[in-house]
């Protein structure tokens, strides 16, 4: 039932225009777009970790961003709760943005360095008038911080952030979003600028955040390895577009889109028996620029399996079976044509 999705994004897209000199001006040259995020459409059921995985530059953070409304929609519609935020601005912008908040990647750039623990976390409160004393906002401060295994609290409230190692920033950065008791919340990477040994600990206490206080993830990585662990559904983001999604398990053991099982493959095998076993297919050459995208399916430049009817027109997404969605001719009934040379 569509009450069971907190988010649902309908054929959102979001185009940069690439900056033109005073010739392409003059001229009257065509204005040129990297297409960030084209077209996309998901849902996020309420508590579940939805992992949103690809190559650098394919989109994921726009995505994140306009899920968050950080970035106004080119095009389509996006609903919380039912309700339409796509159009929202003062007041019901900013609830909004208090139940819906975000974990960056670099725990070095996303917290002010002027600032301590306590200012970085009574911020949030200050901003959205939460807690009408400072007895009430310590409480709350000191609730997200032992949440996050800063503890105890007094130790750290004082300390700037250039006193705190990789872990702590982030775990700190994790306690700024929890003091607004957030519904929703984009985590943007926020274990990839961390040593490997930290990276179990950071991404259990998500989980366990998730049960503890019914949190709903977006989750953003391009680490196939962990998806599988942290993740419900999985969905696998190429050029702007989420080329296939299911659940987190079948998506990983049998892989549908030529894409995805390259992405696959290139998880590295730490059991040296499986090292030689075959793979499922490899792609060559380099990501195409989102400012050039190819015509058709944009993967036929890279696929081993490309149809003569992969560059003509992009596939549409099809489900599969049981809840499975790909977007790929390999996938079409109606597809006679053969492998292209």
């Amino acid at each position: 039932m569509q009450d069971d999705y907190l988010i649902v994004a309908e054929n959102v897209s979001k185009w940069f225009p690439i900056r033109r000199d005073l010739s392409d001006i003059v001229l009257r040259r065509p204005i040129h777009y990297v297409k960030a995020v084209d077209n996309v459409s998901l849902k996020i059921k309420r508590g579940e970790i939805f992992v949103l995985v690809g190559e650098s530059g394919c989109g994921k953070t726009t995505l994140g961003k306009l899920l968050l409304k950080a970035y106004e929609l080119d095009a389509g519609k996006i609903t919380f709760e039912g309700n339409d935020i796509s159009v929202v601005k003062g007041k019901k912008l900013k609830e909004f943005r208090r139940v819906a908040q975000v974990i960056f990647q670099d725990p070095y750039a996303s917290l002010d360095p002027r600032f301590t623990a306590w200012d970085v976390l009574n911020e949030p409160l200050h901003i959205h008038n939460v807690g009408s004393t400072k007895e009430e906002r310590q409480e709350i401060i000191f609730r997200a911080m032992e949440d996050v295994k800063l503890i105890p609290p007094e130790d750290f409230l004082e300390r700037f952030p250039h006193m705190l190692s990789g872990g702590q920033r982030q775990r700190l950065a994790m306690a700024r979003t929890l003091v607004l008791e957030p519904k929703f919340i984009v985590a943007d990477e926020p274990v990839s600028m961390l040593d490997l040994s930290i990276r179990a600990e950071i991404l259990e206490l998500m989980f366990s955040l998730k049960h503890r206080r019914n949190i709903t993830y977006l989750y953003i990585t391009h680490d196939l390895s962990t998806a599988r662990y942290v993740g419900d559904t999985i969905g696998i983001m190429y050029l702007g577009k989420i080329v296939e999604m299911g659940r987190a398990s079948d998506v990983i053991e049998n892989p549908l889109h030529p894409y995805t099982q390259a992405l696959l493959d290139a998880v590295p095998e730490p059991d040296p028996s499986n090292r030689f076993k075959e793979r499922h297919v490899r792609i060559t050459g380099e990501i195409p620029s989102p400012a050039n995208i190819p015509s058709g399916c944009s993967l036929h430049p890279r696929c081993p399996y490309a149809f003569t009817l992969c560059p003509v027109k992009y596939p549409e997404m099809k489900q599969i079976s049981n809840g499975r969605l790909a977007s790929c001719y390999l996938y079409e009934p109606t597809v006679s044509d053969v492998k292209a040379d």
